[in-house]
C-alpha cells in the first residue's frame, strides 16, 4: 500500500513537467511527450496513461466533462481562454477507484462537516456545491490524489513572457517561510519578478487598512454588553458557513471585503489594465475571486504549494537569489495569518486611536467544527464575546490546506517577522 506522499509526488511532478515544457516551448506541441517520459521513468504504469492525461488537464486548469478531449487540445485551450471554469475542485475517478468507498471507509467524506460529498457507484465521488465551503478538506483527506484543484497558472505563462502587459504578484502574509527556512520574502520578491512579474505586492498591507474599517464597524455596532461583531475579514469558509447556513447573523456580519480582494482592487485602480495573481495557501481563495461580486479584482490564484513547484520547474534557487526587500505592511496586517491575528490588530489600533467606548472582548475560532459549533451559539443566542473571529484552517491561513509547511513552523515565522 503505497502512502499519500507518493500520489502527491506523481501529481506534482505532471504539473512541474507541464510548466517545463509550455515555458520552453510556449506551445503544447510537445505535452504528449510527458505523457511518454513519466511512464518510462516508472513514475506511471502503462495502464495509467488516462491518469496521466487527467492530471495535465487539471493541471493546466481545465476540467474532465470532456472525454474526447485530447490532452494538447486542452492545453492549446487553457493557453488562449484565460477563464477558470467551475467546479474548481474535480475528481479523477480512475484514482478514485483506488479507494474502498464501503461504509465508514472513505476518509474524503469524514472529512467533509457538511455532507457535500456524495458516493456513486458509476460515476464516483461527487461535490454537491451548494453545501460545499471550498475549505479543502477533502482535498487533504485522499489517500490517493483523486480529489485536485484546478491549477491556474498556464494562463499566465504567455502573459509573463511577453510582457505586454504588467502582472502583480499580490501575496497573503502566511507566505513567510513557505518556500524555505533561509529563503527570505526580499528573495521571493527577486523571483517573481525574474518570471516576468512587475512586483510582489504584501497583501498584509491591505490588512492593515481592513484592520481600520473592523474598528470602524465595532465601534458603530457594539454599543452594548449585548452588541457584537462578526468579522468577515480573512476567511471565505468562514464565510460561506454563514452565508450558507447562518444567514440570520449577517446583522452581525462586518460587511468589509478580504484584504486580497481590497488588494486587487486598489492594485487595478492605481495600475490601469494591469493582472492581478493571488499567492496564497487557501483552496477556497480560487472560489472567492471567481465570485460573482468580486471577480473585479484578482484574475488568477495560485497557492504556495503550486508557487513551490513553479520555481523548482524553472529551476529558480530562491536561496541564492538578491534580496530586494522593502518594507510594505505592519506586525498587525502580517498576522491576520494565524489564528487570533485580527483581533490582536483590532485590539492595538483601538488602544491607538483612544477608543473610548465598550471595550473589546475577543474570541477566536478555527477549523470548520468549531467555526460551526460557535455560529450554533451565536444562533441560540449564546454570546461569550463581542468581536467573533472564525476561521476555517487550524492555526488560521498558516494551515492551509496549501501550505509548503506544518503549522507551528509557520505560526512561528509570521510571528517573528518583523
Amino acid at each position: 500500500m503505497k502512502n499519500k506522499s507518493y500520489y502527491q509526488d506523481r501529481k506534482l511532478t505532471v504539473f512541474r513537467e507541464l510548466v517545463k515544457s509550455l515555458w520552453t516551448d510556449g506551445s503544447a506541441k510537445n505535452i504528449k511527450k510527458i505523457e511518454e517520459e513519466l511512464i518510462n521513468r516508472g513514475l506511471f504504469e502503462e495502464k495509467e496513461r488516462n491518469i496521466i492525461r487527467d492530471y495535465i488537464k487539471l493541471a493546466a486548469g481545465q476540467g474532465l466533462e470532456n472525454k474526447d478531449e485530447s490532452v494538447e487540445e486542452a492545453v492549446n485551450h487553457a493557453m488562449h481562454n484565460k477563464d477558470i471554469e467551475f467546479p474548481l475542485v474535480t475528481v479523477v475517478k480512475d484514482v478514485c477507484d483506488l479507494c474502498d468507498h464501503s461504509a465508514g471507509s472513505e476518509p474524503c467524506k469524514a472529512s467533509c462537516s457538511h455532507g457535500a460529498l456524495i458516493y456513486n457507484k458509476e460515476r464516483g465521488v461527487e461535490i454537491e456545491k451548494d453545501k460545499c465551503l471550498t475549505c479543502g478538506n477533502c482535498v487533504k483527506a485522499c489517500p490517493h490524489e483523486a480529489l485536485s484543484d484546478k491549477v491556474e497558472f498556464v494562463p499566465i505563462i504567455d502573459m509573463l513572457k511577453q510582457q505586454e502587459v504588467p502582472v502583480y504578484a499580490a501575496i497573503a502574509p502566511a507566505y513567510v517561510g513557505q518556500f524555505g527556512d533561509n529563503v527570505n520574502p526580499g528573495q521571493i520578491r527577486s523571483a517573481l519578478k525574474m518570471m516576468g512579474f512587475k512586483d510582489m505586492i504584501e497583501v498584509a498591507l491591505f490588512a492593515d487598512l481592513l484592520t481600520l474599517r473592523e474598528v470602524f464597524e465595532f465601534e458603530h455596532l457594539v454599543h452594548t454588553k449585548e452588541d457584537y461583531l462578526i468579522t468577515s475579514c480573512c476567511c471565505p469558509i468562514w464565510m460561506n458557513m454563514i452565508l450558507k447556513g447562518y444567514p440570520e447573523l449577517l446583522e452581525n456580519f462586518s460587511p468589509a471585503v478580504s484584504p486580497m480582494i481590497a488588494a486587487g482592487r486598489v492594485l487595478k485602480e492605481v495600475y490601469k489594465g494591469c493582472k492581478v495573481v493571488f499567492i496564497g495557501p487557501c483552496i477556497a481563495k480560487k472560489n472567492e475571486a471567481k465570485d460573482k461580486d468580486l471577480k473585479d479584482a484578482i484574475d488568477y490564484v495560485l497557492t504556495y504549494r503550486e508557487m513551490d513547484e513553479i520555481f523548482k520547474a524553472l529551476d529558480l534557487d530562491l536561496s541564492k537569489l538578491p534580496d530586494e526587500q522593502y518594507e510594505q505592511s505592519s506586525l498587525g496586517g502580517r498576522i491576520y495569518a494565524r489564528t487570533g491575528g485580527v483581533s490582536k490588530a483590532v485590539a492595538i489600533s483601538l488602544e491607538r486611536i483612544g477608543h473610548q467606548g465598550i471595550e473589546l472582548n475577543a474570541i477566536q475560532v478555527d477549523g470548520v467544527m468549531d467555526c460551526k459549533a460557535m455560529l450554533d451559539k451565536l444562533k441560540n443566542g449564546i454570546v461569550e464575546a463581542n468581536f467573533i473571529e472564525g476561521m476555517g484552517c487550524k492555526g488560521g491561513c498558516v494551515g492551509g490546506p496549501r501550505t509548503n509547511i506544518e503549522v507551528q513552523k509557520a505560526t512561528d515565522f509570521v510571528n517573528q517577522y518583523e
